[in-house]
């Protein structure tokens, strides 16, 4: 046997599909073996191996990180053995080695925001603020290079602070880090401040008197010292305390005391931290036909300090692994339509405010969509569907 076409190496993304093929003459009766790092391959959901005239075909419907290596297509007749061999190289969508960090900055200075991905084959980088998407230009300095990507913005202005968004995609999908940019003005102090667990806050004052001054910071009339989580700093007459990786406990009322020889002076305002809330409650099915699942739930516990703006639903079908977003709601029930008869499907509602999503509430057992027999029930603690005749 001899080859006289081999499959050309190639270079592609998860979930797209990939197919080598070659040409090989020779004696009949001959045999074809595909290989994958010199194990033998057959036919199954993750490989299609088939046969067109004399071309040998080896397609893989749908790429996974796994698929990548070197394949190879022997053929041997009575009289001897060729083989041919190509590398596979599957490409996963980018992810975040290296995250945005939150940033203060005062007026004036420059802002620079820099993150980096782990693949930087076919990738776009894109920049938003507050969802608003951001064009190189003056304002905008935007570089993607050795999979590093930076934005810089040379004069901050007041109206630069904002929720920085990179995403970075490619044929096989994105995925995106965000951070908070705080551009410090000369205004008076903040009496209230909201702000996310996890996150950071800022809390300034501008002061004026006789120098020198000297700044002290309190939580709830306790001392704040300086450590990893708290950092105060007096900059041309603004008085700023960062506190960094925020959490329920930082929620209080702060106090900002100057003193200089004179005397003193003191502001106060209050932080409150938000969370994600706690899961739904109660999640039950109050209705079934033969293409749709009535659910209603209970509001969580806990919002989280803020108010529940959504519920996001999904569904997942017995058997499968990927939970499918069914609906985005604000009441606490939804009926699912569009679903296949006979089959059953599990149910989730996460409950979403200000901070984020809870963690999901699921059902332990499946639905099955199909029209009523009798009349349902749902216990509720543990979460089991009755059929009453």
């Amino acid at each position: 046997p001899v080859f006289v076409t081999r499959p050309e190496p190639m270079t592609s993304y998860v979930g797209k599909p990939a197919r080598f093929q070659c040409a090989v003459t020779g004696s009949p009766p001959m045999n074809i073996v595909w290989q994958k790092a010199g194990l033998d391959i057959s036919s199954d959901g993750n490989y299609k191996i088939s046969t067109d005239k004399k071309k040998n075909i080896l397609e893989i419907p749908s790429l996974q990180l796994d698929n990548k290596g070197i394949y190879s297509c022997k053929a041997t007749n009575a009289f001897g053995t060729d083989i041919c061999s190509c590398e596979l190289r599957v490409i996963d969508k980018p992810q975040f080695v290296k995250k945005l960090e939150p940033l203060p900055v005062a007026v004036g200075h420059i802002i620079r925001l820099e993150c980096q991905v782990d693949e930087d084959t076919g990738v776009c980088i894109t920049w938003s603020r507050d969802g608003k998407k951001l064009h190189l230009s003056m304002d905008y300095k935007i570089t993607f290079e050795e999979k590093v990507a930076v934005l810089e913005i040379p004069n901050a202005k007041l109206k630069d602070s904002g929720n920085y968004v990179c995403t970075a995609s490619n044929d096989a999908g994105s995925s995106t880090c965000s951070a908070s940019v705080t551009v410090r003005g000369k205004h008076g102090p903040q009496d209230n401040l909201d702000s996310i667990k996890g996150s950071f806050a800022h809390l300034e004052c501008l002061v004026s008197g006789s120098l020198p001054l000297s700044v002290t910071w309190y939580k709830d009339d306790k001392e704040i010292t300086a450590s990893e989580k708290y950092k105060s700093t007096l900059y041309e007459n603004t008085a700023l305390l960062e506190i960094i990786r925020l959490d329920s406990a930082d929620s209080g009322s702060y106090t900002c005391v100057a003193t200089n020889k004179a005397g003193r002076e003191q502001c106060a305002g209050h932080l409150t931290v938000k969370e994600k809330p706690s899961p739904p409650e109660r999640l039950g099915v109050t209705d079934v036909t033969k293409q749709s699942v009535s659910l209603s739930w209970s509001k969580p516990e806990h919002d989280g300090g803020s108010r529940i703006t959504s519920y996001l639903i999904d569904a997942l079908e017995k058997g499968q692994q990927k939970w499918v977003k069914c609906a985005v709601v604000k009441m606490t029930h939804h009926v699912v339509r569009g679903l296949k008869e006979n089959v059953e499907y599990f149910f989730r509602v996460c409950a979403e405010n200000q901070a984020g999503l809870s963690e999901p509430k699921e059902m332990l057992f499946p639905v099955t969509v199909k029209d009523q027999l009798g009349k349902l029930s749902h216990t509720s603690k543990k979460n089991l569907l009755v059929l009453r005749y």
